[in-house]
């Protein structure tokens, strides 16, 4: 204990340790926050490195599984055969559909035979809505392709159920067990895959083509699509795909459909890279797509507007979903639609 008279020239040291703790005390919360915000930026940095990284493995929004898709994508031909019907051991007596196939590995692919057949020839169909001899006259035709079919079994039977077999679909190669989804009362088209231009925010999968990619990968790529089934018609491709855009694209692509004897439906391509395909494709435009919004009424005012281009060039084709707000719209725009001169036909028929 100091002498009273050396304590009144010491510090007092209990107000600085106060202020100091004051101090600390009102600034320790900036700086945790600080020390947050810092390592959540360094976080999001790792992050986006790591998506940039591995870009080629992101799929953002697949209908099938991940893991589905992988399966499916290397799933064989004969794999699928255990589940077809007794319609398929018919259609393998018959000479004509045989010689449309060859095998090739573990798939079995489609080609034009020496007589010229294909399977665009042998499967398309000629359906109309409503008949012909209803038809005062007909002034413009319609297609309506349900694309993405077989993702939800329940709906697609459900529209073949309550529409008439006019409608044409196509079906997403990732469905397992495809054969027993393909109906040959229908016609049938597959899914071409291809890299979406938001790519990769959207993908479609491991069997998606892109244009980063080497001809030999395209060329698996659409084995593994098309080489799982039979009964189809053609390849569907989806609006706003970035791979068609180089002419190697464009070249391969023509050379794949001519070889195998195909149709295209195509979803935008410039009218001056059409003439680029090969004349012997039957090829035709999807010029919209029905339900970008699942609304009845809006899909109703789109169904209107296909019927003006349909009335204004003789034709149109067009895309929906099978969700079950198409379905419910469609029924009820098919009932009088012979009643302003249009006729629905499957999309074969519109194809040149």
């Amino acid at each position: 204990m100091l002498p009273e008279k050396l304590q009144q020239y010491m510090p007092d040291f209990s107000m600085r340790f106060d202020l100091r703790f004051f101090v600390i005390g009102s600034a320790l919360p900036l700086l945790l926050l600080v020390l947050a915000f810092t390592t959540g930026l360094l976080n999001t940095q790792k992050v986006i490195e790591s998506r940039i990284n591995n870009l080629d493995k992101v799929v953002i929004e697949p209908r099938i599984p991940l893991a589905e898709q992988e399966e499916i994508a290397t799933a064989s031909y004969d794999e699928q055969e255990t589940h077809n019907t007794a319609e398929s051991h018919e259609e393998a007596k018959n000479d004509v559909t045989k010689s449309l196939y060859y095998r090739s590995g573990n798939y079995v692919l489609p080609r034009v035979t020496a007589e010229g057949d294909t399977v665009f020839k042998e499967f398309s169909l000629s359906n109309v809505y409503p008949a012909a001899d209803e038809m005062r006259r007909v002034d413009g035709k319609i297609a309506i392709i349900f694309i993405d079919a077989g993702a939800y079994p329940a709906l697609l039977r459900q529209a073949q159920k309550e529409l008439p077999n006019v409608f044409s679909y196509a079906f997403t190669p990732y469905i397992k067990d495809i054969s027993a989804h393909i109906d040959p009362n229908y016609e049938n088209w597959l899914m071409f895959l291809t890299q979406p231009e938001d790519f990769p925010y959207s993908d479609r999968g491991p069997l998606a083509l892109s244009n980063e990619q080497t001809q030999e990968s395209w060329q698996a790529a659409l084995e593994q699509s098309i080489g799982r089934t039979k009964n189809i018609v053609g390849l569907a491709g989806y609006p706003a795909a970035k791979f068609l855009t180089t002419d190697t694209s464009r070249e391969f692509t023509s050379a794949f459909l001519a070889k195998a004897g195909l149709g295209y439906i195509h979803g935008d391509i410039a009218p001056d890279q059409v003439s680029k395909f090969s004349s012997d494709i039957p090829m035709g435009q999807a010029d919209l797509v029905i339900d970008s919004v699942a609304d009845q009424n809006d899909i109703a005012l789109k169904l209107r507007a296909l019927e003006r281009i349909a009335l204004d060039s003789g034709s149109a084709i067009a895309y929906a979903h099978l969700y079950p707000e198409t379905i419910e719209t469609l029924k009820k725009w098919i009932v009088d639609i012979g009643s302003r001169n249009i006729q629905l036909t499957t999309a074969s028929q519109l194809v040149k």
